[in-house]
């Protein structure tokens, strides 16, 4: 759930800062980037959990079919 102090931002970013107080513990990263079928290897590559935020049905079928 977002908030109006929300109003303006990424929704990565609002996450990103809610998971982190939720557990300080796991390293999150956040990107801010358009991706897409030639970078995708660079976000993608290391990743044990992805959370897709893009809200675009091309861009959430290239990251599960990755």
């Amino acid at each position: 759930m977002f908030e109006e102090n929300d109003i303006d931002r990424y929704k990565v970013e609002v996450d990103f800062e809610k998971l982190e107080k939720i557990n300080s513990e796991i390293l999150f990263q956040a990107y801010i980037d358009k991706i897409n079928e030639h970078n995708i290897h660079a976000y993608c590559h290391d990743c044990d959990i992805l959370i897709d935020k893009t809200s675009n049905i091309n861009i959430t079928t290239l990251l599960n079919n990755y």
